[in-house]
């Protein structure tokens, strides 16, 4: 059997409602060297019945898989891919036909780069395309420390994404990469909750250059209900915190020797805990007290003098905007450590 250029997982839980869109930009992609890897855990929504419609395709794989979390879910996919490249394709968003060949083009032309990735689109429950937040600032990092040739340096965007709480492209529909890196990166951890795509996304940055393609072909589907209350966006920074704290750990071999020193290290985690402060208001201790002391708890052991500071202004909202005052802190870590190079000839680990 012939080796796919591009293996393309679908993960999939009750994903009936979008998958005809879904598929259809599959169908539709201008590169037609790929195979379609589904993963459904055990869907009780239709999913698994519409499926059957494709599997006559012989560049279609269906599996059933058991239902053990969103990460698992892409793992079971990873365990089957036999492609140079991989794609994740999540079950209800959507991509531009020429995705997979504006994203493997770069790397193909470029073997010591293993990752590329686009821009992408929120859009409604009905595709329509939402408005674009501008300026954005993961394409104003991207773009501002990309070299001429599109190619962003792992080191700054290891600091980006640590300093952000996420992958610097956002949603994995918009990130294709060699699958040789998972031989270096592993695959994605199932016990940090929505997170484990940063975890990742943290040590790719360690063992590759991005190639950065500055267009708008993947998209990000917004759902009506999927507004989170303020304990859980605040659950979000805190296990942001813990990724970076354990990628900065577990990486400690390939990092330069400033960033191996505690105020080097203190820099990087500075606009996380800088957004944690912020959630610790007064708002959200009335709105709700026992998971506001547990995240204050939480910080007091990463954060103490910053929380004692919150405690001591009564959890004022007299406090820098968190969001501006954290790129700011991401400018000053990029300045830092302009010029350092994660040590890649390292191998392995930190135990």
């Amino acid at each position: 059997m012939n080796t796919p250029v591009v293996s393309i997982c679908l993960p999939v839980l009750n994903g009936r409602e979008f998958l005809e869109p879904r598929l259809a930009t599959i169908l539709s992609q201008t590169l037609p060297d790929w195979e379609l890897v589904v993963c459904d855990s055990h869907s009780d929504d239709g999913t698994w019945e519409y499926l059957q419609t494709f599997a006559g395709d012989s560049r279609v794989q269906l599996h059933q898989v058991p239902r053990e979390g969103l990460y698992a879910g892409w793992n079971e996919c990873l365990a089957r891919v036999r492609g140079e490249y991989v794609y994740f394709a999540t079950a209800d968003d959507t991509m531009e036909p020429s995705l997979l060949a504006k994203l493997s083009g770069p790397l193909a032309r470029d073997d010591a780069c293993d990752l590329a990735y686009c821009w992408h689109d929120r859009i409604d429950s009905e595709g329509a395309v939402l408005p674009r937040p501008f300026p954005n600032p993961c394409h104003t990092f991207a773009l501002g420390q990309a070299d001429s040739c599109a190619r962003l340096p792992g080191l700054p965007a290891f600091l980006v994404q640590a300093g952000l709480g996420g992958p610097i492209w956002v949603t994995m529909t918009a990130c294709l990469f060699r699958r040789s890196l998972l031989a270096k990166t592993g695959c994605f951890r199932t016990d940090l909750g929505s997170l484990g795509d940063l975890e990742w996304a943290l040590a790719a940055a360690v063992h590759t250059d991005f190639q950065v393609v500055p267009e708008y072909l993947a998209t990000y589907r917004s759902h009506s209900g999927q507004a989170t209350v303020q304990s859980s966006r605040t659950r979000r920074i805190w296990l942001a915190l813990l990724c970076v704290r354990r990628a900065l750990s577990r990486w400690g071999a390939h990092l330069p020797d400033r960033l191996r020193t505690r105020g080097g290290r203190g820099r990087v985690l500075a606009p996380l805990h800088h957004r944690l402060l912020a959630k610790l208001n007064r708002s959200f201790l009335k709105q709700a007290p026992l998971p506001f002391l547990g995240c204050f708890l939480r910080s007091l052991r990463t954060n103490p003098i910053g929380s004692a500071r919150r405690l001591a202004s009564a959890f004022s909202w007299d406090f820098p905007d968190a969001s501006e005052r954290a790129q700011e802190l991401v400018e000053v870590s990029l300045g830092d450590f302009s010029g350092e190079k994660f040590l890649r000839d390292r191998g392995g680990e930190d135990s």
